[in-house]
């Protein structure tokens, strides 16, 4: 009676431990939908997002600064955080001294330590942006010196003449990645192992296996039986995408956001599909949180 009293603490004392950490897993504390834009006054603002279920794991965030892409955990590795946030917190400002174009990172740091994943687009940048520049005429025409000169009619007046103001926007460049910075954009979150096969069969919500009468649902089941149903997934990202540009319901656009996302998926456009699926999250949790893991086992960067 005392050993399986012993058996049954000793069990209880392994789930104990193992049980965090599955949920720690399943939780995946991802920041998503970075964006860095150059403000007046010298500022960048950088922006992000981070879902109310993260929330409760997450207790800080680490922003990561460089002037070069920051894609790898080696190249986030070399660096110290630049600047720190609270889990609520969804913007920072940075006031750069000088003109060099950044890239930002943003990292979710949980009770088992910083959750090292870099997804581009996602959680670091793929844009470099630097601030303003602003030359205002009268500096222009004090940094120079004055001249006199004689005209005909006797009058004399200084030159250079004024200059209009010039406010020139430095528009953050395109950056095109190499290939070995592609290569490197994987899933390199420390620790991290493939755990599942990828999908094999597509989902299909219960409101579109019939026919409608009209309407939005008409036209995305139409959509869907031209090309999704015939597994003609290149061509289903593209009517998909069509159907999405004009302004749908709230449920029709979930659903058709679902369905653009296993359509990348099934490109194996994992990142765009994870976007897909992240997008509908807040709709349909427990089936885009099963895809999302998928997309983030199978993810590798395509050309």
């Amino acid at each position: 009676m005392k050993k399986t009293e012993l058996y049954k603490k000793i069990i209880l004392s392994i789930f104990c431990l193992i049980l965090p950490a599955l949920l720690f897993a399943q939780s995946r504390p991802l920041v998503t939908s970075i964006n860095a834009v150059s403000k007046a006054e010298g500022k960048i603002e950088l922006t992000w997002l981070l879902s109310s279920e993260s929330k409760k794991s997450v207790s800080s965030l680490q922003i990561y600064r460089d002037t070069k892409p920051i894609l790898t955990y080696e190249t986030l590795f070399k660096l110290s955080p630049y600047a720190e946030a609270q889990p609520d917190e969804y913007s920072f400002t940075d006031t750069p001294s000088d003109y060099k174009e950044y890239f930002y990172a943003v990292i979710a740091v949980t009770a088992n330590g910083p959750y090292n994943i870099l997804i581009p687009s996602q959680n670091t940048t793929t844009k470099g942006i630097k601030i303003h520049t602003v030359i205002a005429s009268s500096e222009r025409v004090l940094n120079q010196k004055t001249k006199k000169a004689d005209y005909s009619d006797g009058h004399l007046r200084e030159i250079p003449l004024p200059e209009p103001d010039i406010n020139s926007k430095n528009e953050a460049s395109k950056i095109k990645m190499s290939k070995e910075a592609k290569e490197n954009a994987r899933d390199l979150s420390t620790g991290y192992n493939k755990k599942s096969e990828p999908f094999k069969k597509l989902y299909f919500f219960e409101e579109d296996m019939i026919s409608p009468d009209g309407g939005d649902d008409y036209v995305l089941f139409q959509t869907l039986r031209s090309s999704l149903v015939r597994k003609k997934y290149a061509a289903a990202v593209n009517e998909l995408k069509e159907f999405l540009s004009v302004r749908r319901s709230k449920e029709v656009t979930a659903r058709a956001q679902f369905y653009l996302g296993e359509a990348y998926y099934f490109c194996r456009e994992y990142k765009e599909a994870l976007d897909c699926f992240l997008k509908t999250s807040d709709y349909h949790k427990e089936l885009s949180s099963m895809w999302i893991d998928s997309c983030l086992d199978q993810m590798e960067i395509k050309y």
